[in-house]
């Protein structure tokens, strides 16, 4: 129980906690700028949902870097969650805060256009009785709505589905979920995140005991099929995207204008790796006046200084290969980490989001295919190769027309193990990796 901080000073973690909570049971906690003055307040779960034990969901305000040992914000009844997390799904520039619950429905707490979170949920999934664990917010689909998705998890009841809920216009009093996962288990961290970089987010999660799986975003939700699965199985607990060897970092910028409702929460269009600079029409800010979470989307700058007009322009740093980082709760398995080896060539911006390709089903034993899509006629050479870049199989070359094209791989008969996927298009190469078994 209790909440916990242990502060980095330097590049150092502190070896016990500079603040302590009052006692309580808690699973989960999540960083977001709950009252918008620039600075990150803590959220967390309450409740024990195996002793049927309920609480109210709970936030401590981060003042001037200090926190009182008492909640400042709290829900008004009591239900039992496992994970919480911020986000703004009615998109009014200020954060809402939402919660996976056991055997209660989903809540999700909208801010006002004063930055101010009722607690009253303005939200709940219509499910009465779910047994979730995890949730992640983000944008969905060709038209970025907004989101929740959340992992379904049957040890203690429910179907075991993963769920993904969608905010399109004002946020309804209560919705069912519009895509469900097909496979039911003791499923756990989850993570949305745009994997194959076309713009739209993907679905990463794991299980207990389970292995990865990841559903790659289509135009509407996700793909029912999964487009990878792990070889490994563990209890994952949590699941994370960052440049841990910092090969793909990418700098731009963006920039907003504050509407009448003085939105002073922003939605990037790339998970944050770093903020470079903030500036509010003609003056740069300090990192005192605003704040983010790496890995998310949102920068959140402190609401008095910005007012109906301003232009916020801000310069960030993000990847194009991100690592997929998991945390497990077998220590005798530890942590595992994915590392993003595509290798892509330096291309003009406007054939970037274009010059894509899509191997499936991986793993794949027999056969497997690859998508892709032609801009214009050009010669077309398809490798599968061992992680020597020598050909296991002959190499398919054509000349093909523009448009969506699907060549099939004959894997039948290769030892079981990693290969590559090599696709030459126009003058472009692009490597994917292929487990076969």
């Amino acid at each position: 129980g209790k909440l916990k901080i242990y502060f980095n000073n330097q590049g150092v973690l502190e070896d016990e906690p500079s603040f302590v909570s009052y006692d309580y049971y808690t699973f989960s906690c999540a960083m977001g700028d709950a009252d918008g003055d620039g600075d990150l307040d803590i959220a967390t779960t309450g409740g024990e949902p195996y002793q049927s034990l309920d609480d109210y969901g709970k936030i401590f305000y981060n003042n001037n870097g200090t926190f009182s040992n008492l909640p400042q914000w709290t829900s008004s009844f009591k239900f039992s969650s496992l994970d919480v997390d911020f986000g703004d799904l009615d998109q009014n520039g200020k954060l809402d805060i939402a919660f996976a619950n056991e055997a209660y429905p989903n809540y999700l707490y909208t801010a006002d256009d004063l930055g101010e979170i009722s607690n009253i949920p303005a939200w709940q999934s219509a499910e009465n009785t779910n047994y979730m664990n995890s949730l992640d917010m983000g944008c969905i689909g060709q038209d970025q709505t907004m989101g929740i998705v959340f992992t379904g998890n049957n040890q203690l009841g429910g179907d075991g589905k993963v769920k993904l809920y969608t905010f399109s216009d004002e946020i309804p009093s209560e919705s069912d979920a519009v895509w469900s996962s097909t496979v039911s288990g003791y499923w756990s961290g989850v993570l949305l995140h745009d994997v194959d970089l076309d713009g739209i987010n993907d679905l990463i999660y794991g299980g207990w005991w389970l292995p990865v799986n990841i559903h790659l975003g289509n135009s509407d939700n996700f793909d029912t099929l999964s487009s990878y699965t792990s070889l490994t199985s563990s209890v994952v607990e949590a699941i994370q995207v960052a440049d841990l060897d910092k090969d793909g970092m990418q700098d731009t910028l963006e920039s907003f204008v504050v509407d009448e409702r003085d939105n002073s929460v922003f939605w990037l269009k790339y998970p944050v790796e770093f903020i470079n600079s903030v500036v509010v029409t003609d003056f740069g800010i300090g990192s005192g006046y605003y704040c983010y979470v790496p890995g998310k989307n949102w920068l959140s700058v402190d609401k008095e200084i910005v007012a109906n007009g301003d232009t916020v322009y801000i310069s960030y740093q993000y990847s194009n290969k991100g690592d997929i980082v998991i945390s497990n709760w077998d220590s005798s398995i530890g942590n595992y980490i994915f590392y993003n080896d595509t290798t892509l060539t330096t291309i003009s911006d406007h054939r970037k989001k274009e010059f894509d390709f899509r191997v499936y089903p991986n793993p794949a034993h027999n056969e497997a295919f690859v998508n892709f899509r032609q801009m214009g006629k050009s010669n077309v050479t398809i490798s599968l190769c061992d992680l020597n870049g020598r050909p296991v199989r002959k190499s398919y070359n054509r000349n093909l027309p523009a448009g969506k094209h699907s060549v099939a791989l004959n894997v039948n008969g290769l030892p079981e193990g990693l290969y590559l996927v090599k696709l030459t298009q126009g003058g472009f190469t692009k490597t994917k990796k292929i487990i076969i078994q």
